[in-house]
């Protein structure tokens, strides 16, 4: 029994010093006898095991030892700060080498991933003035189709006792009026002018973005790495609490920004690009939910951003910077350190 502990002992003290060589800065000889001597086997088992966690614990976030993932959450009208965070990333000189976003941080995620060396901000703005140029002309031509119809009516019905312009400006105005002005299939189409039909496996900075597919009764969660960027990205926003023309009940595609892994989703992140550090920038006001399989070096931003109003997401105004200046803020300071 006494020499099965001895050898016990002796093997134990032999793991002691190679895991004194092994962590950073080594253990000095002292510092290993002061260890090994005078400890039972299970005291020496607990050193063993301290030590063994000191070189084999969780990489640091280090973008000069690794490639950096950009990943974006969603958060509705409150998405607007993750453009000023890509601001404050630029100014800061760190290199994105891979972008994951879910819903908003989809859509902002990826006209960065397309354009890497554009400003994001200024793509952002040229696609909402495309959108809300291209709702005015849904609402003039709805206008005067509805015009030319109740006018014809109306001359009909009353026997020419109406005149048809007078019943046709009452119709142009009705038309008008019916035109959403947050519209699912006219947005994605303007996004697929703006981002000129590019393919996710062709950005320039890889991209992957989450979206629901109904499946049966329920929902699952779908990974998009390829094909069609502008689709990929309006699966992943087709909110129905935000766009008139997406039915909850009906639709393919969902944002999946009410799932608590998706809405910030480093679990995904980490498992498409395992070799990366994560940078968070998270809006959605809970910090990102993951599991133990979650290795990658994290960074999170926890910005508190400000709701934007829905116009205001697209025609700017104090809601839109206030809201863009807390994202570019709170990362500036977050990536110096503070």
């Amino acid at each position: 029994m006494g020499n099965s502990r001895g050898s016990a002992r002796a093997v134990l003290r032999v793991r002691v010093a190679a895991y004194a060589e092994a962590v950073s800065p080594p253990l000095s000889a002292a510092r290993v006898a002061t260890i090994s001597a005078g400890v039972g086997p299970i005291m020496v088992m607990v050193a063993v095991a301290l030590l063994s966690a000191c070189a084999h614990g969780p990489a640091r976030f280090d973008p000069r030892a690794r490639r950096t993932c950009l990943v974006l959450s969603a958060g509705g009208t409150r998405g607007i700060a993750e453009l000023g965070a890509i601001q404050a990333i630029r100014e800061s000189r760190l290199s994105i080498s891979c972008v994951v976003g879910t819903s908003v941080g989809a859509l902002v995620g990826g006209l960065y991933a397309a354009n890497p060396d554009q400003d994001t901000t200024e793509r952002f703005r040229s696609l909402a003035h495309a959108y809300l140029d291209e709702t005015e002309r849904a609402s003039r031509t709805r206008g005067m189709q509805a015009g030319v119809l109740v006018g014809s009516v109306a001359a009909a019905i009353s026997g020419g006792v109406l005149v048809p312009a007078t019943a046709a400006l009452g119709g142009y105005l009705l038309g008008a009026a019916s035109i959403s002005r947050a519209d699912w299939v006219r947005l994605e189409g303007v996004l697929r002018a703006e981002v000129r039909g590019a393919r996710i496996d062709g950005l320039p900075v890889p991209f992957a973005t989450l979206h629901h597919e109904r499946e049966g009764q329920g929902l699952r969660l779908v990974v998009d790495r390829s094909g069609d960027l502008a689709s990929a990205i309006g699966a992943s926003i087709a909110n129905p609490f935000v766009f008139d023309d997406v039915d909850v009940t009906r639709a393919a595609t969902l944002d999946p920004g009410s799932d608590r892994v998706a809405a910030t989703p480093v679990q995904d992140a980490c498992r498409l690009f395992p070799d990366a550090n994560l940078l968070v920038v998270n809006v959605v006001g809970t910090p990102a939910f993951y599991d133990a399989s979650m290795t990658c070096p994290l960074r999170e931003i926890m910005i508190d951003a400000p709701v934007v109003p829905p116009d205001a997401f697209f025609q700017g105004g104090a809601a839109f910077e206030n809201a863009w200046r807390s994202g570019h803020d709170r990362t500036a300071v977050a990536l110096r350190g503070g």
